[in-house]
């Protein structure tokens, strides 16, 4: 394997770039039966929002409330999105191509290129065990 060189790039503005991921499935369901979640970063400020769902394939649902969400509350479009070469991200790569979004794609299992969302992913579940201890 080759190695990867080191990013320190930072967006310098707010929705200059959204890292996404999505994360399960979880071992157990929760009370409403979702069993997965998407994360949305901003990676100007860090700021992340997070939605559940119950299927992978709800991705493409989750990222248009989200996109709508952040239009209409900050009046102002996303530039950039990131999300891995998983399938739940092909559905949202043509909606964020028809919104002029520029849309960057992680290779596949590789959380080199995708290791902000990662460490949220541990941070949040960290955090939810901690809750329930």
């Amino acid at each position: 394997m080759l190695p990867f060189k080191s990013c320190s790039s930072h967006a310098k503005e707010p929705l200059e770039l959204i890292q996404s991921d999505v994360w399960g499935p979880a071992p157990i369901l929760s009370p409403f039966n979702f069993k997965y979640y998407v994360l949305f970063i901003d990676d100007y400020s860090r700021f992340t929002w997070i939605f559940p769902l119950k299927q992978k394939s709800e991705t493409i649902h989750a990222f248009t409330q989200f996109k709508s969400l952040l239009e209409n509350q900050f009046n102002k479009k996303i530039k950039g999105l990131q999300g891995d070469g998983r399938g739940e991200f092909k559905p949202v790569q043509k909606i964020a191509i028809k919104s002029e979004i520029q849309f960057r794609m992680s290779c596949t299992y590789t959380s080199q290129q995708n290791g902000r969302a990662k460490r949220k992913h541990r941070h949040v579940t960290e955090l939810g065990l901690t809750l329930l201890a």
